[in-house]
């Protein structure tokens, strides 16, 4: 390593015994035989591994990473890996949307809160704080939702109370069928936020990218950047408030803030520095777009506008039409031209698997009991209004409806990694 040149013996290599290199650059021979394949420590040394014959009752072990959360510890242990395809996740995401926005059943609603819910905190990862708990949100829309639509929406047979006409804007009969409808909306809301927690944490952002189109990758990772820039900052304040702890920092007043301000501030810009560099060595975004596709997708969004302007404005149908068409198939031809000039490196390929056959079932199952004309699908509309009553409960439907604890069921059938 100071200049001196040495000279190393080496033994005869075999075909089965390569070379193999350390980090001073010197060679010596390894021998390998045919089950046991070279692996890699972490300092960039070879060694040999020995690979036993993995029987059927032994799961494929899911791929790990080290987590540095300031909650889970430095060195957690994580799942790396989504438990199903991410087309899987995006099947089951679109099921659970349609059906929560289908029906205002509040005994459906209430069923697929927990549903969902639960496939969210089974699909957390160990380590990851939960950024927002969907029944203790739920609780909040409903109540927030009932007041204000009984505050604001004078309908109903049932009167609880009347308040003075002068009031401005809640003055008049507060009913039972707005409270009721009210946090019936509140009820949706906590569900969609619900199937989006779960979908959230069982993909990572890594999943999700590859997800979005070629064309639109490079917006897709800003777009990454910015959602996970508030967990990171989170996750560096609490970083520094440990530290300052350490330190025997206790916060008194908001002047005492200022040694948490400042490193967390410090901190930010590092990392966007690291950011920055780390994209500009990568070449993100080099490469301009040929002027000729900036072209063509202009003028295919202007004849997509025109031809939407000529229908409903001048009443052409005909014509509209045709230049709507036409506009639209410029736009999808040069984003398939922009997306095959786009290079992505996959490091991860992900499998499909019965899991993901099982889950995308299930997923079907839901959506068939919603749409298809049977004997509970008429159980699935509500309204409280004009006078309140109980609303209708098929066992049936409510059973369908569970079809989507398929991700749990496949995790637990056949196992965590498609």
């Amino acid at each position: 390593m100071r200049g001196r040149f040495f000279t190393t013996k080496r033994t005869k290599r075999t075909k089965a015994a390569p070379l193999a290199a350390n980090m001073r650059g010197r060679f010596f021979t390894t021998k390998r035989t045919k089950a046991a394949p070279l692996a890699a420590d972490v300092r960039g040394r070879f060694f040999t591994t020995k690979r036993t014959k993995r029987t059927k009752a032994e799961p494929r072990a899911a791929p790990l990473r080290l987590c540095d959360s300031a909650h889970a510890g430095r060195g957690a242990i994580v799942n790396a890996t989504p438990s199903l395809h991410p087309v899987t996740w995006v099947v089951w995401l679109s099921a659970a949307v349609a059906t929560v926005s289908l029906t205002r059943n509040p005994l459906y609603l209430l069923l697929l809160l927990l549903t969902l819910a639960l496939v969210a905190e089974v699909e957390r990862p160990p380590g990851r704080t939960r950024p927002l708990d969907p029944v203790l949100f739920a609780a909040f829309t409903m109540l927030m939702g009932g007041l204000f639509n009984a505050a604001t929406t004078h309908y109903g047979d049932t009167l609880m109370l009347r308040l003075p006409l002068s009031w401005p804007l809640v003055g008049g009969p507060i009913t039972y069928e707005a409270l009721f409808y009210g946090m019936t909306n509140g009820l949706v809301l906590g569900a969609l936020v619900a199937a989006f927690a779960a979908f959230g944490a069982a993909l990572p952002v890594g999943a999700l990218l590859r997800l979005v189109p070629r064309a639109f990758y490079p917006l897709a990772v800003v777009v990454a950047v910015a959602v996970t820039y508030v967990p990171l900052t989170l996750r560096h304040a609490g970083q520094v408030r440990e530290a300052q702890q350490l330190r025997g920092h206790q916060v008194r007043g908001w002047r005492d803030g200022l040694p948490l301000v400042l490193p967390l501030l410090i901190g930010g810009l590092e990392r966007a520095l690291q950011l920055a560099e780390a994209l500009a060595a990568r070449g993100f975004a080099a490469d301009r777009p040929p002027d000729r596709l900036r072209l063509l997708l202009t003028g295919g969004l202007a004849l997509a506008f025109a031809g939407v302007l000529l229908r409903v404005a001048w009443g052409q149908d005909v014509l509209g039409l045709v230049l709507l068409l036409t506009g639209a198939a410029l736009v999808v031809g040069a984003l398939h031209v922009a997306g095959r000039q786009t290079r992505r490196t996959f490091y991860r390929v992900y499998g499909w698997g019965r899991g993901d056959v099982f889950a995308c079932v299930g997923a079907g199952l839901v959506l068939a009991a919603l749409l298809l004309p049977w004997f509970a699908q008429p159980s699935i509309f509500y309204t409280p209004y004009p006078t309140l009553r109980a609303p209708a409960f098929e066992p049936l439907l409510a059973f369908a409806l569970l079809a989507l604890l398929a991700p749990l069921l496949a995790r637990l059938r056949f196992g965590a990694t498609p």
